[in-house]
């Protein structure tokens, strides 16, 4: 069905409310919203299998919109977990090396911004964190056949075949991605980051004089 709205060109809605039944609202020819503007994952496929990923999960009765807040680090930025694997299933659609027709991969839901070259890689991708990783586990439980016919897919990028070809090695990338995540977080006394390097504000004088015997 067509999307008539103008804030987008595409939505996905059940039926009726509460519904498990589904329906893609798309208007492909529609170029003049937020949606169409040439950014990352923003071509008329792109768009409609993003939409077609929201239809999947509630169909099959697995629809979990939980929010992710500020407190996850950079994963809050897909907004919620749906919308997380949307993403993630659209890119790797993208990584597709037999699709000539592409944009690049996306990151974070507001603003179809680019995915930071370092996530870009099957594994590195987990360094978002335990919360990435427990989302594509669940995924991958919930909706088994979808997620293994991923594996087959020759992308570049298919952190759900890295999944299921090393899980103890997605863990650990996430297990890492959040202690670097809790680090980022902290702020040294005296310190100010330039860059990627830490500097220190007041230069470093030495040791205090000693105290006298008593």
């Amino acid at each position: 069905m067509p999307y008539e709205e103008n804030d987008c060109n595409a939505e996905e809605v059940a039926v009726t409310q509460g519904s498990s039944q589904s329906v893609v609202l798309f208007a492909p020819a529609n170029r003049g919203s937020s949606c169409s503007l040439g950014k990352p994952a923003t071509l008329p496929h792109e768009i409609l299998v993003h939409e077609l990923v929201h239809s999947l999960r509630r169909v099959s009765g697995h629809l979990h919109q939980n929010w992710l807040n500020n407190k996850l680090g950079l994963i809050s930025g897909y907004g919620n977990t749906e919308e997380f694997l949307a993403i993630l299933v659209t890119n790797i659609f993208i990584s597709d090396v037999t699709n000539p027709h592409k944009t690049s991969l996306r990151a974070g839901w507001a603003g179809h911004g680019a995915l930071d070259l370092e996530l870009a890689d099957s594994f590195r991708f987990f360094s978002l964190g335990t919360p990435a990783f427990n989302i594509v586990a669940n995924f991958c439980n919930e909706n088994p056949g979808f997620t293994r016919m991923l594996t087959t897919v020759s992308a570049r990028f298919n952190p759900i075949a890295a999944y299921y070809k090393n899980p103890h090695k997605a863990f650990e990338m996430a297990a890492n991605g959040d202690a670097e995540n809790v680090v980022e977080g902290m702020t040294p006394h005296d310190y100010v980051r330039n860059g990627g390097v830490w500097e220190r504000i007041i230069p470093y004088k030495g040791p205090g004089p000693k105290l006298g015997a008593p």
